[in-house]
């Protein structure tokens, strides 16, 4: 079954469209609070135009109320509604509120279109008071309720605040309307400037993201070339000075990464090479004094078997501990995990020196211990950890004259086991480079052991170092494991 692979997009138009749609959400939330708040500030603004209006217009009435002789001459109530609405036009401030007064059946008394109502109010306005009370005809059940002292129609974009008045046997209605056309049309203006920069801004993100983008196309680039040579096999650093910090991090990691790389493999053929000569060398010797078994060459063939037998051994043993090496650079790269439990030093030393004792007497060496009482335990591969012991103190009885020191001691987080030969000690030049591999000085066997040890001791988060007796002749080895107190 085929997988569907994604489509690839550009860095460039993935930044662009990451910029524009955080901008074009940004921008929408801002709209949409700049339109909920025009229209509360429009709202509260025409209740209280509205409220101002039907305030002069009570104080209006109560005037004429009182001035009784202005109506003696006068035969129609209609001339006080006249009158107030005059007055309260001549002296309004605000030319968005207009006046309508209708009869109970929504007729208009005023304005109209004549000569009076064009001295106070402009045909637009009178056409916008005709057209509202078009629309309170249609709908009296909405404006006339009760429900609501301030309505909003929407289609002729005015508030309208009723007040009834009754004269005698005849009802009067006072519309109140506050008209916010050209509230509208200055925030219609608003809208158009906030959509032009909108755009504006839209462009500005695409140059500036094909900039910006440019940038770090052209660092990513320059990486994946250098990515390209390191898988070619050339890991010879390359010097690069970008601006973006993290650029410049990654970067100096690839560096890092090549000479790491570079020494692994340099390591790695190293290793090949002197293995391939180490193991040539028994090889050779095995082969030799087989042949001359089988064609009678030895008087004795007693002595090339043991030869035979010898070399055989050597070799086993070199590949045993070739193969150890190996499992531990597998640990030490996490690929898995050894397991561990609680290990005596003290009887695991002990063992260690039973076996190597019949060799030291052969030499005609001795090994002196110096043990603590109490159990001193930590947490170990018991096969392992008596490898790593077996490795050191036998490469001490090969190079001491007489005598090897094994001492145990315990502070408060680990245990050192110090190993001392009075030998000749360690080389100046070879001493750095003792636990790498296939070192090894005059008498050396294969030049494994010690760096087996030290992987070793590395994966039980111990270590081992090597230095020459300041004061006499011989090495000192100082094994460092944590201790099972410290887990």
């Amino acid at each position: 079954m085929n997988k569907r692979h994604k489509r690839k997009i550009s860095l460039r138009i993935r930044i662009f469209i990451a910029f524009s749609l955080t901008f074009l959400v940004s921008f929408s939330i801002i709209l949409a609070s700049f339109h909920i708040l025009t229209g509360m500030y429009l709202e509260d603004t025409a209740k209280q135009g509205l409220i101002r209006t039907r305030s002069a217009i009570d104080g209006a009435a109560n005037r004429y109320r009182n001035a009784v002789t202005i109506f003696e001459n006068r035969s129609s109530q209609n001339v006080i509604f006249e009158e107030i609405m005059i007055d309260v036009l001549r002296s309004r401030t605000d030319t968005a509120v207009n006046l309508i007064l209708t009869t109970e059946e929504h007729k208009i008394v005023w304005p109209i279109d004549d000569l009076e109502s064009r001295m106070f109010l402009s045909k637009s306005e009178i056409q916008k008071a005709e057209a509202t009370i078009s629309y309170i005809q249609n709908h009296p059940e909405i404006i006339l309720s009760g429900e609501n002292p301030f309505y909003y129609i929407e289609s002729e974009n005015v508030y309208v605040s009723p007040v009834t008045f009754v004269s005698n046997s005849r009802s009067f209605y006072l519309f109140i309307s506050y008209d916010v056309s050209k509230y509208d049309e200055f925030f219609t203006t608003i809208n158009v400037f906030l959509l032009v920069i909108m755009v504006g801004t839209l462009l500005l993100a695409l140059v500036s993201t094909s900039i910006i983008s440019h940038s770090i196309i052209l660092s990513i680039k320059r990486l994946a070339a250098f990515a390209d040579r390191i898988g070619k096999g050339i890991f010879t650093p390359s010097h690069f000075d970008f601006r973006d910090k993290e650029m410049d991090k990654l970067a100096s990691d690839m560096n890092t990464m090549a000479l790491k790389i570079e020494q692994a493999n340099l390591e790695r053929q190293t290793f090949f090479q002197n293995a391939s000569h180490e193991l040539r060398t028994p090889l050779m010797s095995i082969q030799g004094y087989a042949e001359g078994i089988k064609y009678d060459v030895f008087d004795d063939p007693k002595v090339a078997s043991d030869v035979i037998i010898a070399e055989s051994t050597r070799l086993s043993e070199m590949v045993e501990n070739l193969l150890s090496i190996s499992r531990m650079d597998s640990v030490i790269a996490g690929k898995y995990t050894i397991p561990k439990s609680p290990v005596d030093l003290r009887e695991l030393l002990s063992s260690v020196i039973e076996k190597l004792q019949g060799y030291a007497i052969h030499e005609n060496k001795k090994i002196l211990i110096s043990f603590p009482e109490n159990e001193h335990n930590v947490m170990a591969s018991e096969n392992d950890l008596f490898r790593v012991f077996q490795n050191v103190l036998s490469n001490c009885v090969r190079y001491a004259a007489e005598n090897i020191c094994v001492e145990m001691v315990k502070d408060e987080k680990s245990i050192l086991v110090r190993i001392k030969d009075d030998g000749n000690g360690i080389d100046e030049e070879l001493l750095p480079y003792i636990f790498e591999r296939f070192t090894k000085g005059d008498g050396g066997k294969h030049g494994i052991g010690l760096a087996l040890s030290k992987a070793i001791l590395t994966d039980h988060a111990g270590s081992i170092c090597a230095e020459n007796k300041i004061n006499g002749k011989g090495a000192v080895f100082t094994i460092q494991l944590p201790s099972i107190d410290s887990f």
